[in-house]
């Protein structure tokens, strides 16, 4: 990543930056300044760290002094920072983040969350529902009327993950090796896989000699899904064996929201139609549907932009001064805006 410093001629965008959302995911980092006069710039980059492994907070400390750089951020009204990883409440996290922010930005307010908030309100908005993101791993949340949020899933694709492209895609390989073992039958899928990575073999050498093997075996799931779609059997029963955990998802969140509460999903796996139908089919008759109205760094914000904290119990709201956090529930709702500018994070 390349840095560069503020010219004499860009001190009137420092000082003109009013919101600074940093939506920090797992592949990429995308942040997004708004300035007094409304205009917006946005710079994308690298994935975010999970600031309490070892040696991340410097790497974090970098992107975040990278973005302030390049955004001309150094003093803002409100500054959110929404992550992987990041589960509040976590006082570790919250003061880790909360000081290495505060060594390059000055912000009247920083807003510590974790994506799937961000996710959420960027879907549905400050308001009761439920949201299920599905790609790589699988996490949903659920908002009641009072605004108190209840996180479901979201464990890791070795601790949980259920219904995930992971979960689909591991399963799936599972068949496929078994057939190469003789205990199985999937030709259809054993070419789906071998079309990829031209043998069993390179196949297993590609997972295993990867910096992301979780996602190697993840992408699979777009093939399983493809082939369940055409009709095959055998991919249709390990879809409907993911799909069958999405529903306990959505049954766990309507538990806590409500069977009013509207659905929206986000994630990779929600572009698939059949996925989509599948799990409408399961659901009871009453589950409404919503189409998400916006991404994470909409999300983040909606919260830069709310007049008072809301989902405290998911978020971590610090005046500029404040030591720990404070908590009102009140919902601003207010609406979602566009127009951005981007330019790439070198």
């Amino acid at each position: 990543m390349s840095t560069r410093s503020i010219r004499d001629d860009e001190q009137s965008v420092v000082s003109a930056v009013r919101h600074l959302v940093i939506d920090g995911g797992r592949s990429k980092t995308r942040a997004r300044a708004r300035q007094a006069d409304g205009s917006v710039r946005e710079v994308i980059g690298p994935g975010m760290p999970i600031v309490t492994q070892p040696g991340a907070a410097d790497a974090v400390r970098e992107r975040v002094a990278w973005i302030s750089r390049e955004l001309g951020a150094r003093d803002v009204e409100t500054l959110v920072f929404a992550s992987n990883g990041v589960h509040i409440p976590d006082p570790v996290v919250e003061t880790t983040l909360l000081g290495l922010i505060r060594q390059i930005i000055a912000a009247d307010r920083v807003v510590i969350a974790s994506d799937m908030v961000t996710s959420f309100v960027g879907a549905l908005g400050i308001r009761p529902g439920i949201v299920l993101a599905t790609g790589t791993g699988t996490i949903a949340m659920a908002v009641d009327d009072s605004l108190e949020a209840r996180r479901i899933d979201g464990w890791g694709p070795y601790a949980g993950d259920r219904g995930s492209g992971y979960a689909l895609g591991r399963a799936a390989l599972d068949v496929v090796h078994r057939t190469a073992d003789g205990a199985d039958d999937a030709p259809a899928l054993t070419r789906a896989w071998t079309d990829l990575h031209g043998s069993l073999q390179e196949g297993a050498t590609t997972i295993y000699s990867s910096d992301n093997p979780v996602g190697v075996v993840a992408a699979f799931a777009e093939q399983v899904l493809a082939l369940a779609a055409r009709g095959d059997e055998v991919a249709t029963s390990l879809v409907d064996t993911q799909v069958s955990a999405l529903v306990d998802t959505v049954r766990l969140c309507r538990h806590h929201a409500g069977p009013r509460a509207p659905l929206a999903m986000t994630g990779g796996l929600s572009n698939s139609a059949y996925l989509r139908e599948r799990l409408r089919s399961r659901l009871p008759p009453d589950q409404t549907w919503r189409p998400a109205q916006g991404d994470a760094v909409d999300g983040a914000e909606l919260l830069a932009r709310s007049k008072l904290p809301v989902l405290t119990s998911v978020s971590a709201w610090y005046g500029r001064h404040s030591q720990k956090p404070t908590s009102s529930r009140q919902d601003p709702n207010p609406a979602p805006t566009r127009d951005v500018s981007t330019s790439a994070m070198p």
